[in-house]
């Protein structure tokens, strides 16, 4: 009696399987990027820490595609 309730359940919950899934999918990309877009910033801030000390760069103004891309494939895949 007590399989039987069980598989119940789980086909009454079948039309949620995808919802579930999606979201743990997604958030578990979200997560990825969202890490790798804390560690771009961190190795970039790291690269001119002297400079934004001493107040003679602007780390906003100063980023760009070129600077990511060059951070990600020679600091991050090449692990310099």
């Amino acid at each position: 009696m007590l399989t039987g309730s069980i598989d119940g359940d789980i086909v009454r919950l079948a039309p949620f399987n995808d919802l579930l899934t999606d979201g743990l999918i997604n958030s578990s990309v979200a997560a990825k990027m969202t890490k790798l877009i804390g560690e771009i910033y961190t190795r970039y801030l790291d690269e001119n820490f002297d400079e934004i000390y001493e107040g003679e760069f602007d780390p906003v103004s100063n980023l760009n595609r070129q600077k990511i891309k060059y951070i990600i494939t020679n600091k991050l895949i090449m692990g310099d």
